[in-house]
């Protein structure tokens, strides 16, 4: 519902706390690419990891400070975008990478429902049929667009708890793994600015997702002051996640 018309009509717009979109930052980065990218970067860069994640994070940033940037210039629930439209204007430059961002959109989407599918299965002991694993990643999806459908301060909120319980998670991990690894034998791995470069790319990908925010801007009380402080918020609470998570994996892999 546009926002002029809510206050044309004497109605409030439903608006999204700054807690609320923080946790939307960090539920669009902390997604599946943490638990598949993990292995694969740590081929290139051993040890080395965190050193990777944080590299990352520096990467990520620059976007991180542009989409802040934009999004509390242009306040809309169309995200990027609107950014595109107020770049190139109504057209077909901007209708056709718009339309190339929504299949990537789509595409990230059924990676994540197929990644809490085969996480399903495997709880269940990996009883359910190829089938009924489809289903099951079908039915998040609608579950996930039909809580979105519900409006922004819902959204914020489902997020909220979704996140509670993954930082609970990973903390718990990470706490449990530095603690019982036997630091004394420890031994890092060599290492080399490509293999470096290259693990830092790859878990570049871990980052994305932080655009989710822009899209809830025009709910935010003030967002250019909340936007950019929930962005950055996010990217640095991530990032320290990512670095004791990947911690506490090199820290059991060298020491068994």
């Amino acid at each position: 519902m546009n926002l002029a018309l809510l206050k044309k009509s004497g109605k409030q717009a439903p608006k999204i706390s700054l807690f609320s979109a923080t946790a939307l930052g960090i539920g669009g980065m902390m997604g599946a690419g943490l638990f598949s990218l993990l292995g694969t970067a740590s081929m290139h860069a051993g040890t080395h990891i965190p050193l990777a994640f944080l590299l990352g994070a520096i990467a990520a940033s620059f976007s991180v400070y542009s989409y802040a940037k934009l999004g509390a210039t242009f306040p809309s629930s169309g995200g990027a975008a609107t950014f595109t439209v107020m770049s190139f204007g109504p057209g077909v430059i901007s209708g056709g990478l718009n339309v190339f961002q929504y299949i990537a959109y789509l595409i990230a989407a059924a990676l994540y429902a197929a990644g809490f599918s085969e996480y399903t299965n495997t709880l269940m002991g990996s009883s359910l049929s190829p089938t009924e694993v489809k289903v099951v990643g079908a039915v998040i999806v609608v579950a996930c667009a039909g809580i979105n459908l519900l409006g922004a301060d819902i959204v914020g909120r489902a997020e909220t708890l979704a996140i509670g319980f993954v930082t609970i998670a990973l903390l718990l991990f990470s706490a449990g793994g530095i603690h019982i690894a036997n630091v004394h034998q420890f031994k890092m791995s060599s290492w080399s600015i490509d293999g470096i470069a290259i693990a830092t790319g790859i878990l570049y990908i871990n980052y994305q997702g932080f655009g989710v925010v822009t899209n809830s801007s025009n709910a935010m009380q003030e967002p250019q002051k909340e936007l950019p402080l929930a962005m950055f918020s996010a990217l640095v609470l991530v990032t320290i996640a990512y670095v004791l998570v990947s911690t506490a994996a090199i820290l059991q892999l060298s020491c068994s």
